[in-house]
C-alpha cells in the first residue's frame, strides 16, 4: 500500500541500522580487547597488549561516532546524540563495565524513559483538552466541537517556541486529535530544525497510518471470510473512506482508497442494502472523486424518500456549487432556507445550512 511516508525527512541522525552496527562492532571489539589482554597479551608480549588497546579505543569510538553529526547546529543536536557521547566515554573510562552498562542504560531509555518521559506530563496537563481519534461521524455536541477546534490553538504555541520536550507532547497531542487539520500539522514538524521534534512527528504519522492500515486490514479479512453480509461491505468501505480523507495520503493514493470505498457502497447497495446514511455516503464520496452527476442521483433518492432531509439538501447545494450552476443553487438554498427550523444534531451541518440558506437571502 502506498502512502506519502516516503516523503518525510529523515527525522533520525543516524539510521537505526546505523545504531544497531555500530553498538555491534563495540561490543564485538570490546570482546577481542578483553581475549587478548587476558589470554593472548600475558604470554605474547607488549605488542598483544597494545592490539587490546587499540580495539578497547576503537570501541569507545564506534559509540562517539553516534554523537557526531557533521554539519548539525549545536542547538539542533538531539539527545540520542549527547547520549552517544555519553555512553562512548563511559566505555573510554571503564573497561568492559562501561560498555555493559551503557548497553543496559541504552535498552532502559529505548523500552521506559521515551516511554514514560516528558511527554507523558504533558498529556497529563493537557488531558482535558484532547479527543481521540473521531470517527467518521460528526461531532453532535457544540461544546465537543468546540474543544476539538479549541486544542490545536495551545499546540500551535508550543510548537512555535524551542522547547523540544513540549514540542513532543504537542506532537502527541495532534496524533491523539487524528484529525486532518491535525495531520497537516503534523506534516509540517516534519522539517523542524530539531531531529527530535521530526522523530516525534514522523512517528505520530507513522502510528496514525498504521492505525487506519489495520481497521482496514481488519475489515478485508472479514470480506474473505466466506460469510460476509452487507455490513461487512458497509465497514470495509467507510473504513477505506475515512482512510482516504485522513490527510495521510498523497493524491493518487487518495483517489485510489476512495475509489476502493465507492466500490464497496455499490457492492453493499447490489446486495439489497439502501437507507439514506448509505445514499448520503455515495453522494458525499462522489462528490470527493468529482462525479456530480451520481452525487446528484444520491442526494435526490433520499429527498425522494424526505423532501426536507437537511443533509441531502446541502449535497445537492455543494453539487450546484461545484458545477458553477447559480440557478440551481439558488432553489436549493431556497429549499434549504425553509429547512431553517428543523432541529440539526450535528454543529458542522447547521453551519453548513445556514451558510447556504443566509446566501439565498443574500441573492
Amino acid at each position: 500500500m502506498k502512502s506519502n511516508r516516503s516523503t518525510a525527512t529523515d527525522p533520525l541522525p543516524h539510521p537505526a541500522a546505523h545504531i544497531a552496527g555500530a553498538w555491534l562492532g563495540a561490543v564485538v571489539l570490546e570482546g577481542t580487547a578483553v581475549f587478548l589482554a587476558w589470554r593472548v597479551a600475558p604470554a605474547g608480549g607488549y605488542g598483544w597488549w597494545i592490539g587490546a588497546a587499540i580495539c578497547h579505543l576503537l570501541s569507545a569510538g564506534a559509540l562517539l561516532a553516534l554523537g557526531v553529526t557533521k554539519g548539525t547546529p549545536a542547538k539542533a543536536v538531539s539527545t540520542d546524540q549527547y547520549r552517544a557521547r555519553l555512553y562512548g566515554w563511559l566505555a573510554m573510562l571503564l573497561p568492559v563495565v562501561g560498555l555493559i552498562g551503557s548497553l543496559i542504560l541504552q535498552l532502559v531509555c529505548d523500552r521506559w524513559i521515551r516511554a514514560r518521559g516528558l511527554v507523558e506530563d504533558f498529556q497529563a496537563e493537557t488531558e482535558h483538552r484532547v479527543i481521540e481519534p473521531r470517527r467518521m461521524d460528526v461531532q453532535k455536541d457544540l461544546t465537543a466541537y468546540l474543544d476539538e477546534e479549541l486544542s490545536v490553538q495551545p499546540v500551535m504555541d508550543i510548537l512555535a517556541g524551542s522547547d523540544d520536550n513540549l514540542k513532543r507532547g504537542a506532537i502527541d497531542t495532534l496524533r491523539r486529535i487524528g484529525t486532518p487539520e491535525a495531520i497537516v500539522i503534523l506534516k509540517k514538524c516534519l522539517t523542524d530544525t530539531s531531529p527530535e521534534v521530526r522523530y516525534s512527528s514522523h512517528t505520530a504519522l507513522t502510528r496514525l497510518d498504521e492505525t487506519y492500515i489495520k481497521a482496514i486490514k481488519a475489515a478485508t479479512a472479514a470480506l474473505e471470510t466466506g460469510r460476509s453480509t452487507p455490513a461487512h461491505d458497509l465497514d470495509y468501505a467507510r473504513q477505506c473512506l475515512r482512510y482516504g480523507q485522513s490527510g495521510l495520503l498523497d493524491e493518487d493514493t487518495r483517489h485510489h482508497y476512495l475509489q476502493m470505498a465507492r466500490d464497496a457502497f455499490m457492492a453493499a447497495q447490489a446486495k439489497g442494502v439502501w437507507d439514506a446514511a448509505l445514499a448520503l455516503d455515495l453522494g458525499r464520496l462522489e462528490i470527493l472523486l468529482g462525479d456530480y452527476d451520481n452525487a446528484a442521483v444520491h442526494f435526490q433518492s433520499i429527498l425522494d424518500q424526505d423532501a426536507s432531509n437537511v443533509n441531502a439538501l446541502i449535497g445537492l447545494a455543494e453539487v450546484h456549487y461545484n458545477r458553477g450552476d447559480a440557478q440551481g443553487l439558488k432553489t436549493i438554498a431556497g429549499r434549504m432556507n425553509a429547512a431553517l427550523t428543523t432541529n440539526v444534531e450535528s454543529v458542522n451541518e447547521s453551519i453548513r445550512l445556514h451558510f447556504w440558506a443566509f446566501e439565498e437571502k443574500a441573492t
